[in-house]
C-alpha cells in the first residue's frame, strides 16, 4: 500500500490522459476550428473574386458592366428607381477607379429620364402616381416578376419633366435615350417619364457603370482567397497528422508509463505489469 507521499499516481497522469495530453489536444481542436474557419472565408473570396472576373471579362459592352435589359410597363406617369447613395467620403479617386462613370439606356418614344438628388425628385413627385422599381433585370421569362415595381398613387404631374431644374443629367427624345453620369457623392435617384406628362409607359431599360477597377478588385479576392484556402487545409491536415502520430501504429493510444516506485519499495511490492503493459 503506497502512503500519502506516493508519486505512483502523478506519475501515471503524465501520460496520454494527463494535463499535458490534454494541453495538446486543445490545441489540435484549436487548430481545427481556425483552419475551418478560414477554409469557408476563402470560399466566398473565390467565390466572389470568380464573380467579378466573370462580369469584368463577358459583360462589358462598348466599355460598361451592364444589367439585363427589362422591360418596364406602368398605367402611371413616372418610373422610378431605388435610391443610389453613394459615400466615399470625398474621395474622388476611389470612386473614379472603381466605380466609374454610370450609363442609363431607356427605348421608348418621346421620352424623358433624368437624375436628381433624391429629396428632390420626392417633392416633384408628390401627389404624382409613379412606380418605384425595386429591381432592375428580367426574371427567366424576361417580364416583369411580383414585387420587381411598388406602386404609389397619385395624379398628373404639374409640369413638364424637363421644365423642371432639380435634374443633374437628363436626355428627351424618341428611340434609345442615353444618360451618361459622372458618379457623385450623394443619394439619387433616375426617374422615367413620358416627355410630354402622359400617364402610361412601356420601357425598355438597362444600366450600366464603367467600373475600371472590377478586374483588379476581382483578382485581388482570387489572392487573398487563395492564401486563407492553402493556410486553413495547412492547419486542419497537420492537426489530424498530430492526433493521428498521438495515437501510435494502428490508431490505438499508446499504453501509459508504469508507475515509479517510492524509494525503498522492493520490486516484488510493485504492482504487476497488465497485459497492454506487457505488449
Amino acid at each position: 500500500m503506497q502512503g500519502p507521499g506516493s508519486t505512483g499516481t502523478s506519475s501515471g497522469s503524465r501520460g496520454a490522459g494527463g494535463p499535458h495530453g490534454g494541453h495538446r489536444s486543445v490545441g489540435r481542436v484549436i487548430g481545427v476550428v481556425v483552419g475551418a474557419v478560414l477554409l469557408l472565408i476563402s470560399t466566398g473570396l473565390l467565390a466572389g473574386g470568380t464573380a467579378l472576373l466573370w462580369a469584368d471579362r463577358t459583360q462589358r459592352d462598348d466599355g460598361f458592366v451592364w444589367t439585363e435589359t427589362s422591360d418596364l410597363r406602368t398605367s402611371t406617369y413616372a418610373l422610378v428607381s431605388d435610391s443610389i447613395l453613394l459615400d466615399t467620403a470625398g474621395a474622388d479617386r476611389v470612386r473614379d477607379d472603381f466605380l466609374g462613370r454610370a450609363r442609363i439606356e431607356v427605348t421608348d418614344t418621346h421620352i424623358f429620364v433624368g437624375v436628381a438628388p433624391s429629396r428632390a425628385v420626392a417633392a416633384y413627385l408628390s401627389g404624382v402616381g409613379h412606380h418605384r422599381v425595386n429591381h432592375l433585370g428580367p426574371r427567366w421569362d424576361g417580364g416583369m416578376g411580383p414585387g420587381m415595381m411598388t406602386g404609389v398613387e397619385g395624379g398628373a404631374p404639374r409640369g413638364l419633366p424637363a421644365d423642371s431644374d432639380i435634374w443633374v443629367d437628363e436626355s428627351t427624345g424618341s428611340g434609345t435615350r442615353v444618360l451618361d453620369w459622372r458618379t457623385q457623392d450623394g443619394d439619387w435617384t433616375v426617374v422615367v417619364m413620358g416627355a410630354d406628362g402622359r400617364a402610361g409607359l412601356a420601357v425598355d431599360v438597362r444600366g450600366g457603370v464603367t467600373a475600371p477597377g472590377l478586374g483588379a478588385l476581382g483578382s485581388g479576392l482570387l489572392d487573398v482567397g487563395a492564401a486563407l484556402l492553402v493556410g486553413g487545409a495547412l492547419l486542419v491536415a497537420l492537426a489530424v497528422h498530430r492526433a493521428q502520430r498521438s495515437r501510435g501504429p494502428g490508431g490505438a493510444a499508446p499504453p501509459p508509463p508504469l508507475p515509479t516506485p517510492r524509494a525503498g519499495e522492493s520490486d516484488e511490492a510493485r504492482p504487476a505489469p497488465t497485459t497492454a503493459e506487457r505488449g
